[in-house]
């Protein structure tokens, strides 16, 4: 659970830190994305959202 409060109010936003680390394939990429389907170098993801919030007064 992310947040419980009572009561009247307003919850405008939250922040995640992710530490993401890099290791070096041991086979070098055949594409410049390390591959796709059952032929990856590298086999995890790392994504990237549309971080937006809209607070209405």
């Amino acid at each position: 659970m992310l947040l419980l409060t009572r009561g009247l109010g307003r919850f405008c936003g939250v922040h995640v830190h992710i530490y993401n680390t890099w290791e070096q394939p041991e086979e070098e990429a055949g594409v410049w994305w390390y591959g796709i389907g059952n032929r990856k170098t590298i086999d995890w993801c790392w994504g990237e959202g549309d971080e937006k919030f809209f607070c209405g007064w």
